[in-house]
């Protein structure tokens, strides 16, 4: 984000952005770590008695690949972020005279 895109957003836009840039490095990295151990299976897989497999995820499970939140826990956090987005920017329009 350009100096002047960043003064010209609000606050929502920023952190917007911020949020963005962020899921894109995390999956960039999970990526590389998804290829680190694909690698590694391979490397291993001669070592292995006759006949057996081995899969990436039998070497390591990652945290992202283990089950997440419940839907109905997940929905509540989004709903509690919605609400505190929402008195934010109602305060914001009150002071400066609900523009």
């Amino acid at each position: 984000m350009a100096a002047g895109d960043f003064w010209a957003s609000d606050l929502r836009s920023v952190f917007n952005f911020i949020e963005g840039r962020q899921d894109a490095e995390s999956a960039h990295q999970r990526a590389e770590w998804e290829r680190t151990r694909w690698l590694a299976t391979v490397f291993l897989q001669p070592h292995l008695k006759k006949g057996m497999k081995m899969k990436p995820s039998d070497l390591i499970q990652f945290d992202w690949e283990k089950p997440q939140k419940t839907v109905s826990e997940g929905e509540k956090e989004r709903q509690r972020i919605e609400e505190k987005w929402r008195k934010w920017d109602n305060e914001i329009k009150q002071r400066h005279g609900g523009q």
